[in-house]
Order: structure tokens, then sequence, then C-alpha cells
């Protein structure tokens, strides 16, 4: 029994040895930092040297887990598959914007043979403001100030005629009531009368004179013939 048990402890020692030189070389690298202008795309990748049969690779930000992906390079129905010493996992942006800012972990977890974790370093993703886009919008911030400012100096301008339009849309009224009113009064039966009407008054006028002085005249040369007649 204890025979046994020694040639167990000793076949585990010598398996745990083996493994252990094998994952010694297993490393994790990652892109370096990026800094990229909103709406580029963005592509990083989390790469690994070392052999195993079965593996998952986890992306984090900020401890949340925003993609995961399964290795396995077991061997296949068609024949033996070689264990793989060197892969890449990669997480890709195709616009990038200011909420994707942040520090990107990738951890490798082997399954088999043995199970074994492995964390790069992480890549570092800063997103800047689109020059032009904030360009753009400092100039229509500009434009619109500068017509606001239009606009305060037009209103302030007629705020001050506004005394002097008022006067003069007053007397404007005031001498059209005035107009109205003489045409009114000029207008009205009995107070005026028609310019053709007083033409033929005067004309009526003048003959009635005509006719009396005719009148008078002949009445002057009955008299002087009916004094000629006493006298003779």
């Amino acid at each position: 029994m204890t025979l046994l048990l020694s040639l167990f402890l000793l076949l585990c020692l010598c398996t745990c040895s083996s493994w252990g030189v094998s994952f010694d070389t297993l490393v994790v690298k990652q892109t370096p930092d990026v800094s990229i202008t909103v709406g580029k795309p963005v592509n990083i990748s989390c790469c690994w040297n070392g052999e195993f049969d079965r593996g998952r690779i986890n992306w984090t930000k900020n401890q949340i887990t925003v993609k995961r992906e399964h290795f396995s390079y077991s061997i296949n129905t068609q024949g033996s598959q070689p264990k793989k010493t060197s892969d890449c996992s990669y997480l890709t942006f195709q616009y990038i914007t200011r909420a994707d800012s942040g520090r990107y972990i990738c951890s490798l977890t082997v399954e088999l043979p043995v199970l074994l974790r492995v964390e790069g370093d992480g890549t570092v993703i800063t997103v800047t403001a689109n020059k032009n886009r904030y360009e753009n919008t400092n100039a229509k911030k500009h434009n619109a100030i500068v017509e606001e400012s239009q606009s305060e100096e037009v209103w302030v301008h007629l705020l001050r005629c506004l005394p002097l339009l008022t006067l003069i849309i007053s007397l404007s009224c005031i001498i059209k009531w005035e107009s109205n009113t003489q045409h009114q009064t000029q207008d009205a039966p009995g107070n005026t009368i028609p310019l053709t009407q007083r033409v033929e008054e005067e004309e009526e006028e003048e003959e009635r004179e005509e006719e009396e002085i005719q009148r008078e005249g002949d009445d002057a040369e009955e008299k002087i013939e009916e004094n000629k007649e006493s006298d003779s």
C-alpha cells in the first residue's frame, strides 16, 4: 500500500513538473494603447504563445465582459491535430464612440490539459472628438451668437425709433381725420352749394338785373312820350 501511494505521488509530481515546464512559456500580449478620433474603426488584438488543447478568451472593460471566445485544438475525426503554439483574438469597433474609451483586458483561460489563467497587460483606447466636427460646431455656435446679437441690435433701434414712429403715425391719422371731416362738411346738404348750381344762380341773377334795367328804360321812354303828348 505504501509502495502504491509512493508511485502515485511520484507520477503526480512528474506530471505537474511536465505541465509547469510547458506553461511557463504561456504569455499573453495585447495591442499597445490606442488614441483614435470619433467615428473611425479600431481593431485591437490579444495574442498568446503556448501549447494547450482547449481554452477560452475573455475581453473585459471595467470588469465587465464585452466579448468571449472558445478555442479547441483537440484531436478531430480526421486524425491527430497538433496543439497550437500561438493564436490571437481580436476586438473590433466599426465606428468608435466616446463611450468606448477605456482599458480593455484580455484574459486566457486554459481548460485542458490543466486549468490555468493568464491575463494581458490591457489596452487603453482613448477616443477624441473629431476636429472638423468640433470646428463646425464652434462655427455654428459663433454664427448663432452673431445672429442673436444682430437681432438684439435691430430690436434696440426699433425701440429707440418707436416714439418718433408713433408721433408720425398719430400726425398722419389726425391730418387724415381732419381732411375727411372737411369733405363730409362740404358734402352735407344745406351747408354748401355745388359749383354748377352756384353758376346757374349767378347767371339767373344777372338776367334778372338786365331785365329790370331794360324794364326801367322802357318805363322812362313811356314817361317821356307821355310828357311830350301832354305838352303838345
